[in-house]
């Protein structure tokens, strides 16, 4: 399950910097305050908790740039309900072509 998780962090973080040019040191400082994540978790295969991931895939699912559409195979996070009215700024999950 780590690896699952490893590689959907590394295709949110490939988007995400493709899109804004942010890279995942500087995304896992804004979302956790910890430069070290992503080298320490996703390049150098160390453990996480399923929380960590979630408030990283929480703060990029918040911070989507508008327009790009998250990956399909990676489920968004859960996250409260909204309405329908808000859900416009919410990012697309790009559909899946068989």
């Amino acid at each position: 399950m780590e690896e699952l998780l490893r590689a959907h962090l590394r295709e949110l973080m490939a988007v995400y910097h493709a899109e804004i040019g942010v890279t995942p040191k500087t995304v896992c400082k804004r979302a956790l305050n910890d430069n070290t994540f992503y080298d320490r978790v996703v390049e150098r295969g160390q453990g996480f908790t399923v929380g960590t991931y979630d408030r990283v895939v929480g703060w990029l699912w918040s911070n989507w740039p508008q327009g790009a559409d998250w990956p399909s195979h990676v489920p968004p996070p859960d996250l409260p309900s909204v309405s329908s009215s808000s859900s416009s700024s919410l990012p697309a999950v790009a559909s899946s072509v068989c």
